[in-house]
């Protein structure tokens, strides 16, 4: 940002671009915010507002069309000028520079690094069905318009045989998740993709109960620091409802006082979960040993919390559901062979069910869209029914 201030007391913010042997280059991205505003160590503005939101929003857009010219220069070796930057930064030249199966094969490519084989064949099926799917001849970027999960779906039950609808969901999920990479990057400017329906086998998501709840809050004294860290992770999404997504993001400016200032990228919008004492009692644990996240999770944290519920005894049988061909079976298993970050949510949920917490304070927390969703966890057993009318 530059400090030539205007009569409403805004600066311009501008791009700086470092090329080789060439002096830096400023860019104007077309937006102002006041110094207060600014964060300069961030260099984004200050604040949660929608406006805010979708200015830093553009801002990191514009360095990711920047560093994609860049590779594409080291990739190619065509001098890139001012101009070309000033034009790749704008959206509709962007649009023109790449289309829809080159950017999810460069997307592929890079997920090589960080992700899991499983995955990845996942995603190479899912990109072989959609380069043969070419209803209207090329797939464009207007392709992925609101009616296209639906056309899609079709073509996967009709000509790839797939008669599983949790099968077929899965296919557009994971082009979901390539769009929306997509749209973050400014490749395209709407957001249908956000409203393809996305079919699901219904689960069954165990959950903990309040003794198991004090017996790890009671383990913890006894626990390594490692293995601390992890079952303090997953107190903290017991007590405060959040994904795992979500927490593993949180930075220390989205704690504000009794709550998190959380935007959920599922449902687009902000939300503000209440910080119990014991959560936040968790927040000052990892902030007295220097972490430099409220929440550091590492990618075996589902695997290191199995291993860790095994060896202190949570073998309580829970049931839970597997796919066997095309249907959902319930079987049972000991708590800690299922155990899992989504566990923590479900156990918020329910655990404040039980506590007779108004569903509106739940949602609030939660974040569900609706209340519909929500009372799918409100599911009376004998034991409550009979509980509630023994003692009120």
């Amino acid at each position: 940002m530059r400090n030539k201030m205007d009569q409403k007391g805004e600066c311009p913010i501008y791009l700086f671009v470092n090329q080789p042997g060439q002096l830096r280059q400023r860019i104007s991205t077309g937006y102002k915010c006041t110094e207060r505003n600014w964060n300069e160590k961030k260099q984004r503005l200050k604040g949660t507002s929608s406006i805010i939101t979708t200015i830093n929003a553009e801002l990191d857009k514009m360095v990711l069309r920047i560093s994609e010219l860049g590779i594409e220069y080291y990739r190619t070796g065509i001098d890139v000028g001012i101009n070309d930057i000033k034009k790749v930064i704008t959206q509709d030249s962007w649009q023109k520079t790449i289309q829809p199966i080159e950017f999810f094969s460069q997307e592929m490519i890079r997920m090589k690094f960080d992700h899991r084989e499983s995955t990845l064949k996942a995603y190479q099926t899912t990109f072989n069905y959609l380069i043969k799917y070419k209803p209207k001849g090329n797939i464009t970027w207007n392709s992925f318009n609101e009616s296209f999960d639906i056309d899609y779906s079709n073509y996967l039950k009709k000509h790839k045989g797939i008669q599983s609808d949790a099968t077929v969901g899965k296919h557009i999920k994971i082009i979901k998740s390539l769009l929306n990479k997509a749209y973050t990057k400014g490749f395209i400017k709407t957001n249908h993709f956000r409203k393809y329906k996305v079919f699901k086998a219904e689960s069954i998501v165990p959950s903990l109960e309040i003794t198991e709840i004090e017996f790890l809050w009671n383990s913890l004294e006894n626990l390594n620091h490692n293995d601390k860290s992890v079952v303090l992770t997953f107190l903290f999404l017991c007590e405060t409802s959040l994904r795992i997504g979500e927490a593993t993001s949180l930075k220390w400016e989205d704690v504000e006082g009794d709550f998190l200032q959380i935007y959920e990228l599922k449902n687009d919008k902000s939300k503000r979960p209440y910080l119990s004492s014991r959560a936040k009692y968790i927040l000052q644990y990892f902030q007295d040993i220097e972490s430099s996240k409220p929440i550091p999770i590492k990618t075996t944290f589902n695997r290191q919390l199995k291993i860790i519920a095994k060896r202190l005894g949570l073998n309580r049988s829970v049931n839970t559901s597997i796919r066997k061909k095309l249907a959902t079976v319930s079987i049972q298993k000991p708590l800690y062979e299922v155990i899992s970050s989504r566990i923590g949510r479900r156990t918020y949920t329910t655990l404040s069910l039980k506590n007779n917490i108004p569903l509106s304070i739940i949602q609030r927390n939660t974040g569900h869209a609706n209340l519909d969703v929500l009372q799918t966890y409100n599911r009376l057993t004998d034991n409550m029914v009979i509980d509630f009318m023994q003692n009120g």
